[in-house]
């Protein structure tokens, strides 16, 4: 990565996700800066799938000044779910890796049951609460998107929910949090919770625990420096330092 940052030039952040207008103290945005030296000949491939998180204004201007070198391909669609993230990749990789270039994959999963169909991952045996359902669930999808990359370079963790799978901070891990984290919480919208116990004959969770644990974590993500009103990432240094440890820990280089 270059010494110099995005987030020293752009000081004011964004309170708007989709924000063109990143102003500088003077006035001036990120792309009015930008000439010919930001600009180098391809030479390796940057894959990035997600969620909206990683969908990002800030994510893909931080690679893309940080990797010029690199043809940054960025799957990720915001609500995006991890059964999508997962049939998406399997069919990249095939694809991608017929070309014999250097490639890094990285995946952020986002929280399980964005989709009915990861329900078919795994069928609800010990657990007494959805979130044991889900932490389970979530170990899942991960080993199969590991199964997936695992010939190939590549990074795995999850966007704003806890990552237990490897030691990959999860991203919002870098958005600097005020509080104390709560317990674990792997799905943040209620609905999900009101559709297991409308079908309780098969998921006998106790639902109660699972709502409160919803209520902390979603207190929690408010409660941090680098997070705006909407939950995503407003600031640069979010997605540098994630770049960073992206790069000690896959070792891919500029």
């Amino acid at each position: 990565m270059k010494s110099s940052r995005l987030s020293e030039t752009f000081d004011l952040k964004s309170e708007n996700l989709n924000d063109e207008d990143l102003r500088t103290g003077y006035g001036y945005n990120y792309h009015w800066l930008r000439t010919p030296n930001d600009f180098e000949p391809r030479q390796k491939i940057f894959y990035s799938i997600g969620c909206s998180w990683l969908k990002s204004n800030f994510w893909s201007r931080v690679v893309n000044y940080h990797l010029p070198k690199h043809f940054h391909i960025n799957r990720s669609v915001g609500g995006q779910s991890n059964f999508e993230i997962i049939e998406t990749l399997r069919y990249d990789v095939e694809y991608i890796t017929k070309f014999n270039s250097d490639v890094v994959f990285v995946v952020s999963l986002t929280e399980p049951v964005r989709c009915q169909w990861e329900l078919k991952y795994l069928q609800p045996s010990h657990q007494k609460t959805a979130t044991e359902y889900l932490k389970d669930l979530l170990e899942n999808e991960y080993l199969q998107i590991k199964q997936i990359v695992d010939n190939q370079k590549h990074y795995i963790t999850t966007s704003f929910v806890p990552n237990h799978s490897n030691d990959n901070p999860m991203v919002m891990s870098y958005c600097k949090p005020t509080t104390q984290q709560p317990a674990d919480c792997f799905h943040v919208q209620s609905g999900l919770y009101q559709w297991f116990r409308d079908r309780n004959t098969l998921f006998k969770f106790d639902i109660n625990q699972d709502l409160d644990k919803v209520i902390d974590w979603r207190g929690f993500m408010q409660n941090h420096q680098h997070m705006a009103d909407h939950y995503h990432p407003n600031h640069y240094s979010v997605y540098e330092n994630f770049l960073e440890n992206i790069e000690k820990t896959v070792g891919f280089g500029d």
